[in-house]
């Protein structure tokens, strides 16, 4: 039993190096963002070992939590630049095969946000939306069936809409310019590929890349990036986009898990709306459970001056 106990602590402190090797394989860099499961595997067997007086196994579960306790400090709340333009800014993945996409976009018509960008719309969608689109004025694209994948939702007028990849299914994202009152505020609606082996690594990894390139492109412009991102604050490529000066500060701190709904207590935070210094995020919450994967993500911003 001893054995076991020390098998599984030996573990728990090699998860310390996950973002180190990262680059060394997918899988690690998979791992990385395992940083609330493993906190909660290290206080199940720190409690284990006391009940049975293991002593010495207790203190190395609870300093295997250190590295990761640190890494999630991202989710403290930081101070925020006083006034600006307010917006209420939400994002949901809808899932492509939802059992009931009619109460999905009822419950996302209620949230009555300003601004909401959605992912993974598949064609069974189409004859559904159009609750969403009476409620926003302007809808990108104009016809659900020319989207397979991204569209945005907006209060405000579009003034240019680009495809993130190349085509016109919007199947990755696409870059939205919104004039909102004397503010003109740059969207990049995404939804990066699912690091699910070598390749898709790499394309997630290339995505991310684009995205800091077109927000670099954009300094001194109000720009927000929405979307599902498929990495978490504390993976070692989401500092691709730290690095461009995104932040997803907020003066409540940020949602821990978005993903997956049926494991809320390990789940994952994988959704984000993320701004440059032009934007202050104020209070940041989780939606409803729209019968989704995913939890939608709200947040609300101020467009500063």
């Amino acid at each position: 039993m001893s054995i076991a106990f020390w098998l599984v602590a030996i573990c728990l402190i090699a998860t310390a190096f996950l973002p180190e090797l990262a680059d060394r394989s997918w899988l690690f860099d998979l791992a990385s963002n395992l940083r609330l499961p493993i906190i909660i595997a290290a206080a199940i067997l720190a409690i284990a070992a006391l009940s049975t007086r293991r002593y010495l196994i207790m203190l190395v579960a609870i300093g295997s939590t250190v590295p990761h306790l640190m890494a999630m400090t991202v989710h403290w709340p930081e101070p925020q630049p006083q006034g600006g333009r307010p917006i209420s800014v939400g994002t949901a993945n809808l899932l492509w095969n939802h059992e009931d996409p009619a109460n999905a976009v009822a419950l996302l018509s209620d949230l009555n946000l300003d601004l909401l960008v959605v992912q993974e719309k598949s064609t069974q969608w189409n004859t559904h939306l159009r609750p969403l689109r009476e409620r926003y004025q302007f809808t990108v694209p104009g016809s659900p069936a020319f989207s397979h994948d991204v569209m945005v939702f907006s209060r405000w007028p579009v003034v240019s809409v680009t495809p993130l990849a190349p085509g016109s299914t919007y199947r990755s994202g696409m870059i939205v310019e919104l004039v909102i009152d004397d503010h003109t505020l740059t969207v990049i609606g995404v939804h990066a590929p699912t690091p699910t082996s070598a390749r898709l690594t790499d394309r997630r990894d290339a995505f991310l890349n684009r995205i800091a390139e077109e927000v670099q492109a954009r300094r001194g412009n109000h720009v927000l990036v929405v979307g599902d991102f498929n990495a978490t604050p504390y993976a070692p490529s989401f500092q691709i986009l730290a690095e461009a000066g995104l932040s997803a500060d907020a003066s409540s701190g940020t949602p821990i898990a978005t993903w997956p709904t049926w494991l809320p207590l390990v789940g994952l935070p994988i959704d984000h709306v993320l701004g440059n210094d032009r934007i202050a995020i104020g209070t940041v919450e989780t939606g409803p459970d729209i019968g989704s994967d995913h939890y939608p993500l709200i947040a609300h911003v101020r467009l500063l001056d």
